[in-house]
């Protein structure tokens, strides 16, 4: 039997291997150039939408600071003064502007007063009333025949009263009246000085204080008799009789005591107003 010997070209031959092939990951680099521009496109839409409203704040922060500091013009409020109505009197002898309320009343040839002489013929203004809701609260008797001594039991003293005059009052209280006289002294108060029917008059408190002096510069406060009846040179009552013809220049003044302050500061406007026609 022939042997066979197999021929080398044909004979098996190792089988070559094969290198492994690892497949390769992607690569880091993309995904960041992803990331990157997503942050991108979120911080754009960002600025897109919040720039517009921190502008909107700060403009109105801005506003609100200018309001702030611009002074606000202060508007004074409107006092509304109602001004009493006042009414024009006019009489026969005297002429005044009255508060509503007030009247004035007069009285004629030796009418109104008891203080007259008996037995003569009176022509003129013999009294004079100035009143609240009818109610005396001044009032003017002419007075003729009265007479009494010059003392006094109380005296006013005003910064420009002599203290010659003040000695001589005291002189005839202590020979009348076997006493000094009571000095006030209102050197140092307050008071309204005006001219009523001619004669300077003082109202210090519910006081009215007439001057006994027509001239020069000194006040000398009228008391005891002189108080009682002062005298006027713009108003006057003729008198006569088969013995005499005379005029009464004094009146008796009497102010109500049951008025307040504020009736008195009335009645002082009214005394200033007054005329003689």
């Amino acid at each position: 039997m022939t042997d066979t010997v197999p021929n080398s070209a044909s004979a098996a031959q190792p089988t070559p291997q094969r290198e492994a092939v690892i497949p390769k990951k992607p690569g880091n680099k993309g995904l960041f150039i992803v990331i990157i521009g997503l942050l991108l496109i979120i911080t754009i839409l960002l600025c897109v939408l919040i720039f517009p409203i921190l502008a909107y704040f700060r403009d109105n922060d801005e506003t609100e600071q200018k309001v702030s500091n611009t002074a606000v013009p202060t508007v004074a409020a409107t006092e509304v003064i109602v001004k009493p109505t006042n009414t024009a009197f006019t009489g026969k002898y005297v002429t005044a502007s009255l508060p509503a309320g007030w009247t004035v009343v007069e009285k004629y040839d030796g009418d109104g007063s008891d203080m007259l002489m008996s037995g003569a013929t009176y022509t003129g203004l013999s009294f004079l009333s100035i009143n609240k809701n009818n109610t005396a609260v001044l009032t003017l008797s002419a007075a003729y025949g009265i007479g009494g001594s010059d003392s006094c039991d109380s005296v006013l003293k005003f910064q420009d009263t002599p203290q010659s005059y003040l000695d001589g009052i005291n002189d005839m209280t202590k020979l009348a009246l076997q006493k000094d006289v009571t000095i006030i002294d209102l050197t140092n108060k307050k008071y309204n000085e005006f001219r009523f029917l001619g004669l300077l008059v003082r109202r210090y408190d519910s006081t009215l204080a007439w001057n006994m002096n027509s001239q020069g510069t000194e006040f000398l406060p009228a008391c005891g008799l002189n108080g009682m009846f002062p005298q006027f040179s713009d108003i006057s009552l003729n008198v006569k009789s088969d013995a005499y013809n005379d005029k009464v220049t004094a009146f008796q003044a009497e102010l109500n005591p049951n008025f307040i302050n504020s009736d008195l500061d009335a009645l002082v406007v009214i005394m200033q107003s007054m005329k003689v026609k």
